[in-house]
Formats: structure tokens, C-alpha cells, sequence
């Protein structure tokens, strides 16, 4: 029937759709799933009129307890939702409609991750009016599975947003920054490195404040991954100038002077101080002196590094400083 929907005469549709509808209830798990995934081939395809009544039948799986079915229809609205943009505000509407009200974590979570794949195809007003609030929600949940998805999600958004609403990105990417759970976080300093590789200057303060927190995460992988994403911004020079104008030197001191300390810090895994002194060189090839200077000379006072894997880090850069 799927099939047949979406070759169908205008005329004939509606019928196809409605067998469909049917077929969604039935007793028998793979019919349902089947029945769900030939509506969301045939919404791709379906009559600006007739894509509302797809939506509300595939919407209405993911409030029953047919958990079998409801993989299949998150994944139907999310190919309807990519199909045209008139499509995403009913489908985004309808999976934070589910999201909210279910009390399963498999619907909550396939929601979710729906959605961030969704963002990239909706307007700057249905981010800001259906997916943020959803999403800022989604932080709050008990379940850290959720909250880390949540997180995925907001940095798939973030990369998509426009400039006016990446504030937001970042202030709820700094929620997770600060959760209780260690893969909430590090899912939130990649996020945050990850949209720093584009942002624009108007976003990097708030970015290089979050990331400056998680530099001071007792989970040495966080630390890594913050320092690593610091840097990047440390090398940005232009962007540090237009987004902390008459501050990028004093910037990239204190990140340098933050670095140092992880890097001369005994307690700190060995693999920890050998990538902070990769990160160090880094900045100070992109630096221009006294500030390259300065590392450099950070550099020297940890050639004397107990691990002798950290004491090769250090020589390799130093001698990519040309010290």
C-alpha cells in the first residue's frame, strides 16, 4: 500500500492513506511497522493537504505503547519533515508534542535525535518557537541518556542556526557543560568545538567562557577536549579581535597561563600534559611574541617532566617552535 501511495492519482491517496491509518493499529507488531513506514513514503510524496492527516496518524503511534511502531514513525515524520520546508513546523510540533507528554525513554530519545537531524532544514522561527524550548526542556530530564541526546541535538542546531539565535545555542551547551553525568559533558565541549569552527565572532565570548569551565573538569578527556577547543580559539586572532576587541591578548594569556598549570600539574595523567603541550605549540606558532615567547619558556620548565612520553611532547614542541 505504501508502494502504491506514492504512485497514486491525487484521487487515490486519500484512500491509501487512510488503509494505512488502519494498519497502525493493528494487533500484529511488524503490520504496524510496516503500515508506518509506507505513510511516511507516501507523506514525502502526499498533496500539501493530505501531508497534515499523515502527520496526525503517524503522531498518534507515538502516543500509544506500540513501542515496535514507534522507531519506524519517529523515522517516517523525520523523511516527511526533510521532504519540504512547509513540512517542519507540523512535524517538529508533532515530536515535541510525543517528547513531552511520553513517559518512555526509546520515544523521548528517538525524538530527540529526530529533531537535531531535523533542524538543519528549519526556519530560523520554527528553531526558535518549537525546537529550542523542547530541547531546553530536554536538559532538565531526570535521564542522563536523554540530556546527553538533548545535548547532540543542540550542537547539531547550533551548527545551523543563524547568528541571532546561537546565544542560546551556547548558554544551553554551557548547561551541559556544568551536568552531573561526564558524557553529558564531553558531548557538550565537542558540540561547542565543534560550531566554533565556524561561529561567528558575536558567539566566541560566550563559547570561550564555557569552555573555560570545562578546562577545569576533574574528567581528564573533558580537560583535553576543552583545551583542544581553546586553542582553536586562540588561533582565531581575527575572530578574538572583532568579538573581544582591545581583550584578544589578554585572552589568549589567560588561556596560555591556564594550559601552563595543567601542563606542570604532577597529578595530572601523563597523556593529559603530553596533549596540553601539543595544544600550547599550537598557539604559539599562531601568536606573535612576547605571548610566543612566553610559551616557549612554559615549555622549557616542563622538559623535566617525570614521563618520559611527556618530556618527547614537550621537545617535538619545541622544536616546532623553532626554540
Amino acid at each position: 500500500l505504501g508502494s502504491i501511495g506514492q504512485g497514486a492519482p491525487a484521487n487515490v491517496v486519500p484512500m491509501v492513506v487512510h488503509a494505512l491509518q488502519e494498519a497502525l493499529h493493528d494487533q500484529d507488531a511488524y503490520v504496524r511497522s510496516l503500515a508506518a513506514q509506507g505513510m511516511g513514503g507516501i507523506g514525502k510524496a502526499a498533496p500539501a493537504k493530505l501531508v497534515p492527516v499523515v502527520v496526525d496518524a503517524l503522531s498518534d503511534v507515538l502516543h500509544r505503547k506500540h513501542e515496535d511502531a514507534i522507531s519506524d514513525a519517529v523515522k517516517a515524520l523525520g523523511r516527511i519533515g526533510q521532504a519540504a520546508p512547509a513540512n517542519v513546523l507540523p512535524v517538529a510540533s508533532a515530536f515535541a508534542s510525543a517528547g513531552t507528554q511520553s513517559e518512555s525513554e526509546g520515544v523521548r530519545k528517538n525524538v530527540i535525535a529526530a529533531l537535531g537531524d531535523l533542524g538543519k532544514d528549519a526556519p530560523s522561527e520554527v528553531l526558535y518557537d518549537v525546537f529550542m524550548p523542547f530541547l531546553k526542556d530536554a536538559l532538565q530530564d531526570t535521564n542522563e541518556k536523554i540530556r546527553n541526546e538533548a545535548i547532540e541535538a543542540w550542537g547539531k542546531v547550533g551548527q545551523v542556526s543563524p547568528v541571532g539565535l546561537l546565544p542560546l545555542v551556547v548558554e544551553a551547551l554551557y548547561t551541559g557543560v556544568t551536568d552531573a553525568c561526564p558524557v553529558v559533558r564531553r558531548t557538550a565541549v565537542d558540540a561547542l568545538d565543534n560550531i566554533g569552527d565556524t561561529a561567528p565572532a558575536e558567539a566566541l565570548e560566550a563559547m570561550f567562557l564555557s569552555l573555560c569551565r570545562a578546562l577545569r573538569d576533574d574528567d581528564s578527556e573533558i580537560l583535553v577536549a576543552a583545551a583542544m577547543a581553546l586553542g582553536k580559539i586562540c588561533r582565531s586572532t581575527e575572530k578574538l579581535a572583532l568579538a573581544m576587541p582591545g581583550m584578544e591578548e589578554k585572552v589568549v594569556v589567560f588561556v596560555v597561563n591556564e594550559l601552563t598549570q595543567a601542563l606542570s600539574d604532577s597529578e595530572n595523567p601523563g597523556f593529559v600534559r603530553s596533549e596540553v603541550a601539543g595544544v600550547l605549540c599550537n598557539i604559539g606558532k599562531s601568536v606573535p611574541p612576547p605571548i610566543s615567547h612566553r610559551v616557549a619558556n612554559d615549555l622549557l620548565q616542563a622538559q623535566h617532566d617525570d614521563d618520559p612520553a611527556v618530556r618527547v611532547k614537550v621537545c617535538e614542541a619545541l622544536v616546532g617552535l623553532g626554540a
